[in-house]
């Protein structure tokens, strides 16, 4: 897990420079990397602790507090649009492996920042991962990226298109990307009905 995690360490830092100028390659790179994780049933928690810890610095220097929260948010958006996914499939939810943590982490707060995150872009989450696959609208009249709270701030709205764009659906453009490479690339492709005249 550690050089995926330097994956992730890495690929967020070009992402971030790479998304001011619209490009979105590496972004998709660091939102892989994440979901191998999860695909792999490693807790968000230990795979948080994991990229923290990476001795690299990919940007020359210590990641502010902001810069990290940054990216924690993104982490956990990935791990929540995987199981939303999932849930909405009518899935088998998966089950992470136990994290005992390294010993000196004892107050782990890493369930209440994933409920604070999943309260805050939930709507938002399952807005865009329904319109992902194809799926009936939620008929609650949420608005998906503004949310009831989000309509009094308009840091908060921005920040939830943001997020909702660079993150939510481009996770899921990843898991179609992904399902088009399997077996020879085209299981991912639906079969059209036959064009009179070319056989």
């Amino acid at each position: 897990m550690e050089e995926v995690a330097q994956v992730i360490e890495v690929s967020f830092v070009e992402a971030c420079l790479q998304l001011a100028k619209g490009y979105v390659d590496v972004q998709k790179l660091f939102l892989a990397a994440v979901k191998s994780c999860h695909d792999n049933n490693v807790p968000l928690s230990r795979l948080l602790r994991t990229v923290n810890n990476i001795p690299q610095r990919s940007a020359n220097r210590d990641l502010t507090s902001e810069e990290i929260y940054v990216r924690t948010i993104s982490m956990a958006l990935v791990y929540l649009t995987l199981e939303a996914k999932i849930r909405l499939e009518g899935k088998e939810p998966r089950y992470f492996d136990d994290d005992s943590g390294d010993g000196d982490n004892k107050e782990d707060d890493t369930d209440e920042v994933l409920s604070g995150i999943a309260n805050t872009y939930g709507d938002t989450i399952e807005e865009r991962v329904r319109d992902s696959l194809e799926m009936e609208k939620l008929k609650n009249g949420s608005g998906g990226d503004t949310g009831a709270s989000a309509e009094k701030d308009p840091m908060q709205v921005a920040l939830m298109a943001h997020y909702g764009k660079a993150v939510i659906s481009l996770t899921m453009q990843v898991i179609k990307e992904e399902e088009a490479c399997y077996g020879d690339g085209l299981t991912g492709k639906k079969p059209r009905p036959p064009i009179p005249g070319a056989s």
